[in-house]
């Protein structure tokens, strides 16, 4: 079975061109790249800071991804270096949690 993550990860670099750990690091900034405003859903809240000897900081975010139908709920860490450059650390939870499906039905002649 996939890892529900890795199955994620890979329809968006394939549809949209982009990772799933790209899309919840600008989640985490409040921002959602241009080609998937209206087809993929992000929620993320700050759940916490831990400040480095170096300034650097990690985040802790909760939150939820919709992609195709499919909501996902998910934690992660996300770095932030002194310069301000975010990188995604850990995603400790990655779980779907609701699907929708649609049924088209079409009468021939």
């Amino acid at each position: 079975m996939t890892d529900p993550s890795a199955a994620v990860d890979s329809y968006l670099a394939e549809r949209f061109k982009i990772g799933l750990e790209q899309v919840l690091v600008d989640a985490s900034v409040g921002k959602m790249a241009p080609g998937l405003a209206g087809t993929v859903e992000v929620t993320c809240r700050e759940r916490g800071c831990f400040h480095y000897p170096d300034r650097g900081r990690a985040y802790h975010y909760e939150g939820a991804i919709i992609v195709a139908g499919v909501a996902y709920r998910y934690r992660t860490w996300i770095y932030e270096e002194h310069g301000g450059t975010r990188y995604m650390t850990d995603l400790s939870e990655f779980a779907p949690v609701d699907w929708q499906a649609r049924l088209r039905i079409t009468h021939g002649r």
